[in-house]
């Protein structure tokens, strides 16, 4: 039965780390999440903590989950997940209210809906009243999905246009920084030295020749 709770950014997170922590090996917890994107680095260690039921107790280092952004129903773009920030968040019962595969973050946060439909039967809902019967359109045309989780074995930059830091001169080279739009690290990479180039002014003398001369300019 589908369920609506009241859950901040901070159990979000936790709620994410907790459902990738055995990847990239299968498991049932493993979380869809319409409204979210993420992404995972499989190559740091997973260091969720569990009881001896194996509910959540917490994350004693490195996550592995990083660049959480939600949807931003008003604008349509995705923002940064706020750790402190107060979401409402709907999933079904077995996880609001039953802490399923271990992930009890929200068992004790206020329910603004409680066990309102099944949820097959919100899924049919979905289907009827919000896509007209009919599935397709360019949202549901990429069988691979929308691109809303990012696994890999190694943290993923995408660096943005890069920004001149140090302007470059006839005597030493400049630097292009670039930063990253998903962590905000940074790299750098020089910009070549100006060319010099040389050329002649030759002043208008009139007839005396002899006070005739050359200029040399660098520029």
């Amino acid at each position: 039965m589908v369920c609506v709770v009241k859950a901040t950014g901070r159990q979000i997170a936790e709620e994410l780390e907790m459902g990738s922590r055995l990847l990239p090996n299968q498991n049932g917890g493993f979380l869809q999440v319409p409204g979210l994107k993420y992404f995972v680095n499989t190559s740091v260690p997973s260091t969720v903590t569990t009881d001896d039921k194996g509910m959540f107790t917490g994350v004693t280092g490195a996550r592995r989950v990083y660049n959480i952004t939600v949807l931003n129903s008003a604008t349509g773009e995705y923002e940064p997940l706020d750790l402190d920030r107060e979401y409402t968040l709907a999933s079904h019962n077995y996880l609001i209210k039953n802490g399923g595969d271990g992930m009890n973050m929200f068992m004790n946060d206020y329910l603004v809906a409680d066990e309102t439909v099944a949820d097959n039967q919100a899924i049919t809902d979905y289907l009827q009243y919000e896509l007209g019967g009919r599935v397709s359109g360019a949202k549901y045309s990429n069988i691979r999905g929308e691109g809303r989780i990012t696994i890999s074995d190694s943290e993923i930059h995408i660096w943005d246009g890069g920004v001149v830091t140090k302007e470059p001169t006839v005597d030493s080279e400049g630097v292009m920084t670039y930063t990253c739009t998903i962590c905000g690290e940074t790299k750098t990479q020089s910009v070549p030295r100006l060319e010099s180039s040389v050329s002649v002014a030759i002043p208008d003398t009139g007839k005396n020749s002899e006070n005739a001369f050359y200029l040399l300019l660098c520029v």
